[in-house]
Parts: C-alpha cells; structure tokens; sequence
C-alpha cells in the first residue's frame, strides 16, 4: 500500500453518505481477517478511502447492515442543545469586572434563572489581542439540561438573543442595547456523559473499531475527546497524526483514553475501632 494515506474527514452527521463495511470483517478465519483488512472503506458514492475520522458517532450509516450508532455504544448517551449568543458593545468599558466570565451551577432555581442561562464568556478578557477594534464582546450560553428538562424546548434565535440580552441586564448591569449580535442554536452539541463513561462505553467502542475496521474507522471530536474546544483540537491533531503512523491500524483515536489508567482508585479501610 502506498505511504500516502487517503484519508476523509467527516465532520457533518451524514454528511458524506455511508461507509461500505466488510462483511468477512466478523470472520473469525485469519485470512479473510486479512482480507478484510486490506480492503478500503467505500462511501454511498462510491469514493474509496484507506482511513475516515469520524467526529460525530451518529453519523455515518453502514448500507445493508445496522446503523453506526447502533455499533457505538458512545452514540447512545444523550446530549443537550445549545443556545450561543455572541454580543458586542463599542464601550470597551462597559462590564462592571474583568476575568473569564461565569458560570451558573445547576442548583440555581428557575425562579432565579428565568431565562434559563448556563454561562456567560467575557470574550474581550479572555481572550484578548484578536481584535482590530476597541469593544467588548461576551458569549452568552443558554439552555442545555435547561431545554431538555422542559420537555424539549426549541426556541428561536430571536428569543435566544432576547434572553441574552435579559441576563446581561440582570446579571452585569448592561442595560445598552449590543453594537453586533449573533445566536445560532447548536443542536444536541453537548454530550452528556455518564459515569464511568471512559470504561463502559469508550473502551468497547476502541475494542469494536480495531476488531471490525482495522483501524480504517477513527473518531474524534466532543462525544470522545472532551467538550471543550481545546479538548477537541488535542482529539483532532492525535488522531490525524495517529493515519499517518506506520501502526495506524491500531488506532482508532480512542487508544489513549482505552489504556490510560484510573484517575483514583477506592478501597474501604477498616477503622481502628473495628480492627479491635
């Protein structure tokens, strides 16, 4: 096989069709393993690939066979929407404190948080330099287990930005209407994991990719790597350096986390009372 990979990127549930799996992939037959594994993925448009990353487990479909979701046990867990609004005011000024921003703990009632906010950025602090232009930008987040404890609510980029705006006022006093704004509605972005999720679920997805695709099917991005964006930046660099090693097959963008060990480990002590 050449040194030079084919690799896809699929960043978009869906977005490229489905993958053709080897069907003597479950054989237990050492050369039809082989086989197998010498053979590249096909997409539903019939474009061949040696290697396809994989960001979202819900995405792809395997065509004649189960869907990939229902192979990743990642892609069962739930995840929760989000509303993003991102607001600039000309005054650079205009927040009462400087730092990061904030975030509001779950235990706070709705009678306290109306518009049901989980954070709030301050974007010109946090991450200063980037600008051409004096100002002060915050990233407003709403939502999440907010929205899907409600029964699923869905509201518009209007009332998002409503809301928005709202909490600021509240919260930090800007009652000033924003220079620039922008929400968008980042739909089940923000997988929600479980306990023990890194060994019920991440190592059996590990094991599943290595014994089924070979290493020809890696995943990264938030259900896998982390929510945060340096989280998935770090998953995206690993996994594409990890195509290009001479033991690509083995990866799958989860051997890390597969082999790392526990964080803490418990154990129950006898009291010196007892020992008596």
């Amino acid at each position: 096989m050449s040194n030079a990979l084919k690799v896809r990127t699929i960043a978009k549930k869906g977005i490229y069709g489905s993958l053709q799996a080897n069907e003597t992939a479950e054989s237990n037959s050492a050369q039809q393993r082989s086989d197998a594994a010498a053979q590249a993925l096909k997409t539903q448009k019939g474009d061949l690939y040696d290697q396809v990353i994989q960001t979202d487990p819900r995405g792809i479909t395997i065509p004649g066979a189960d869907p990939l979701q229902s192979e990743l046990s990642s892609s069962s867990i739930p995840s929760a929407t989000v509303g993003v609004v991102n607001l600039y005011y000309s005054d650079p000024n205009i927040l009462p404190i400087s730092g990061f921003g904030y975030l509001i703990p779950k235990s706070i009632p709705f009678s306290q948080n109306p518009e049901m906010a989980l954070g709030v950025v301050f974007d010109s602090d946090a991450v200063r330099g980037q600008d051409t232009v004096p100002g002060t930008k915050l990233t407003v987040m709403l939502g999440g287990h907010w929205w899907r404890d409600f029964g699923d609510l869905n509201p518009s980029e209007e009332e998002c930005l409503r809301m928005a705006k709202s909490v600021v006022r509240r919260h930090l006093g800007i009652k000033d209407d924003p220079t620039a704004s922008k929400a968008t509605i980042q739909k089940q972005s923000i997988p929600q994991y479980p306990v023990h999720y890194r060994r019920n679920f991440l190592n059996r997805d590990h094991n599943h990719l290595v014994n089924k695709y070979y290493g020809r099917l890696k995943v990264a991005g938030a259900f896998f790597n982390g929510v945060g964006v340096n989280d998935c930046i770090r998953g995206g660099i690993e996994v594409a350096q990890s195509a290009l090693s001479p033991n690509w097959r083995d990866k799958t963008g989860l051997e890390v986390i597969s082999n790392a060990p526990a964080f803490a480990k418990l154990a129950r002590v006898r009291s010196s009372q007892n020992q008596k």
